[in-house]
């Protein structure tokens, strides 16, 4: 998978969101999701802030403003699935309503994906390589 990286692409900065407790989190590379965002060549723009818990190390949470400043070029959303198999709400929801929002470059690119947690975040492991597939497109685009 990691072969199939173009060897001339940019560098695509990435917002990674997920929804727990009602909370909308940023993944940093110290995660599974994050770290494999990372070895696919992109730069993950929450990467060097402090988790919101110590407990839970690199979940951390970004302000509007913040993602405004880092102005992603790619957004990945995992939405959970609830206990009876229905979607949970998008960890977006409120995002997408702030006027601001639109003025990123992935949204103007609409480049903003909503993917299933299962099994990207909540099972690493052998499917890491599914995971890969799923997100290396997303990334990298065919021109």
């Amino acid at each position: 998978t990691l072969a199939k990286i173009p060897v001339r692409a940019a560098k695509p900065r990435v917002l990674v969101l997920l929804a727990a407790g009602g909370q909308i989190f940023s993944t940093t590379d110290e995660t599974y999701i994050g770290d494999l965002v990372e070895r696919l060549g992109a730069v993950n723009v929450a990467k060097g802030t402090p988790s919101a818990d110590p407990r839970q190390p690199g979940f951390v949470v970004l302000s509007l403003e913040q993602i405004i400043a880092a102005n992603p070029e790619v957004v990945i959303a995992f939405r959970a699935v609830t206990a009876t198999g229905a979607a949970a709400p998008s960890p977006l929801e409120n995002l997408e309503k702030q006027p601001a929002w639109q003025n990123l470059s992935a949204v103007k690119a609409q480049r903003v994906h909503v993917l299933s947690s299962d099994p990207h975040v909540t099972a690493p492991g052998p499917r890491a390589v599914e995971t890969l597939e799923t997100l290396l497109p997303l990334l990298y685009p065919k021109q």
